[in-house]
C-alpha cells in the first residue's frame, strides 16, 4: 500500500511539473520560443530527478520511474527538434539556442545514464543520479536566464 501511494504521489508531482512547464511564458517570437524549450528541458530533468530520488528511497518502483525517465527524455528530444527547427538568426538568440541544445543534451545524456544503471539492476545509480542532478540545475539555471532575454 505504501508503494502504491508514492507511486501516485510521484505520478501527481510529475504531471504538475510538466502542466507547469506547458503553462509558460506567452511570450512570442524566437525569444519566447527558445524560452519555452529551455522551460521544456528544464522541466523534464526535474521530473526524472525527482522519480530517481523517490526511486532511490524506495518510495516507487523501479517500473515508474523507468516510464518517468521516458517521458522525460521524449520531453527533452521534443524540445531540441523544437530548437533545430527555430528561425534563429545571429546573436543572442542563436547563442541561447546553442546553450540550449547543449544543456538538452547534458540532461538526454543524464537521463539514458540513469536508464543505463537500472537497466543493470541499479549499479551505478548513484553516480548517475548525481549526473542528472548537476544537468538538472544546469537547465533550470538556463531556463530563468531565458525568460529574462525575452
Amino acid at each position: 500500500m505504501h508503494v502504491r501511494r508514492s507511486s501516485a504521489t510521484t505520478i501527481l508531482l510529475v504531471t504538475i511539473a510538466l502542466l507547469v512547464s506547458a503553462c509558460t511564458t506567452t511570450s512570442g517570437g524566437v525569444a519566447g520560443d527558445l524560452a519555452r524549450s529551455s522551460d521544456q528541458v528544464a522541466s523534464a530533468a526535474q521530473s526524472a530527478l525527482l522519480s530517481v530520488q523517490q526511486l532511490q528511497a524506495q518510495r516507487t518502483l523501479t517500473s515508474v520511474t523507468a516510464t518517468t525517465l521516458e517521458d522525460s527524455l521524449t520531453e527533452v528530444t521534443d524540445a531540441q527538434t523544437q530548437l533545430l527547427e527555430a528561425d534563429v538568426h545571429q546573436g543572442d538568440e542563436a547563442g541561447l539556442r546553442d546553450r540550449v541544445l547543449e544543456t538538452a543534451g547534458r540532461v538526454a545524456d543524464a537521463i539514458d545514464g540513469v536508464r543505463e544503471s537500472l537497466s543493470a539492476d541499479g549499479a551505478g545509480l548513484d553516480a548517475a543520479a548525481q549526473q542528472l542532478r548537476a544537468a538538472a540545475d544546469a537547465a533550470s539555471t538556463l531556463s530563468a536566464e531565458s525568460k529574462g532575454l525575452q
